[in-house]
């Protein structure tokens, strides 16, 4: 019974691909006034799967399966991306949600001239349907390894997304006669000793009445800067819980790790998978004051720039220049 005003019923717990009659039944006091029957067809999978890639990127297309609100409420619920055939490179995850499935998706972070599998199906809460497959390559050149050529990890070029002789992930290189350095490295999510980048403040415990809120001077925001910026940082704020954080990692034998400057965390905010990390919403810390108050931060996948009260929070990823 679904009371006597109601238009229309969700039924739940229905295949995929499955025809169903629906039977509608007036009732009175009496017994039934009359019925009707109406047929409908659960969701399909999307087709016509296509992928357009780029050399770090690719947009996958399909045309998606109609909404089922018109349809007897046999609403879609779900589906998903997912990997791979043995032998390929691939990537997983939750593509959609409840309701309209979307007709698109950009997967970041691949690297050039890589095959990659793309999986896409519906699913509901007891079944799925078949999957839609489409293989792709990246454009751009394979890297080749010359006789004789030193890699990144002992001390050769680096290039973005290589290893490093301390460990960490290049996420920028200098253009050729930079004086301040060759490359921009991050640290890995275990820098810390736990599992991910932690959350800390930029600064507690000034001696002065103002508590954090005391000028550092770092205001610089360009690429090559975050290193001054951080000894001003902690030269004015001693007990900064991220600086002291930082200053005590050594890695590699390298114990240079500093705070980037803001236009230097954007680097990473931007896509923050070359580094292993995510592009879930959190607040990366920079070295760059917005005033006595306020320091900056950015927010990852989008670089969107927030001043943040240098009592708050946010995720510490160290970064050093390799020379």
């Amino acid at each position: 019974m679904v009371g006597a005003s109601a238009l229309d019923a969700f039924v739940p717990g229905l295949k995929t691909d499955t025809n169903y009659g629906v039977r509608v039944i007036a009732m009175g006091s009496t017994g039934p006034l009359g019925l009707g029957l109406t047929t409908t067809r659960t969701q399909w999978a999307p087709t016509s799967a296509t992928a357009t890639p780029s050399v770090d990127s690719a947009l996958i297309s399909w045309t998606a399966p109609v909404s089922q609100e018109s349809q007897g409420n046999l609403k879609f619920v779900g589906g998903r991306f997912d990997t791979i055939p043995s032998g390929d490179v691939g990537l997983s995850g939750t593509l959609m949600g409840n309701g309209a499935p979307a007709s698109s998706w950009t997967m970041r972070g691949l690297k050039q001239a890589t095959d990659y599998w793309f999986k896409l199906w519906v699913s509901t809460n007891i079944d799925s349907s078949p999957a839609v497959w489409v293989r792709f390559k990246t454009t751009g050149t394979a890297p080749t390894t010359v006789p004789g050529t030193v890699p990144c990890k002992s001390g050769g070029p680096c290039k973005i997304g290589d290893i490093t002789p301390a460990g960490g992930t290049v996420f920028y290189v200098a253009p050729a006669g930079t004086s301040w350095g060759k490359y921009l490295e991050a640290a890995p999510r275990t820098w810390n000793g736990g599992t991910s980048d932690p959350e800390l403040s930029w600064c507690t415990g000034f001696p002065d009445a103002n508590g954090a809120y005391k000028s550092w001077g770092s205001t610089a925001t360009n690429v090559g800067a975050g290193k001054s910026n951080f000894a001003l940082m902690m030269a004015k704020c001693p007990a900064s819980p991220a600086g002291l954080a930082v200053r005590a990692l050594t890695l590699g034998g390298k114990n240079d790790w500093f705070i980037p400057s803001i236009e230097e965390a954007k680097l990473i905010c931007g896509d923050p998978t070359v580094i292993g990390r995510t592009t879930a919403d959190y607040y990366t810390m920079s070295s760059t004051e917005s005033d006595n108050k306020m320091a900056q931060a950015c927010r990852t996948g989008n670089t969107s720039l927030w001043s943040t009260f240098k009592l708050s929070r946010a995720t510490v990823i160290p970064v050093r220049i390799g020379q």
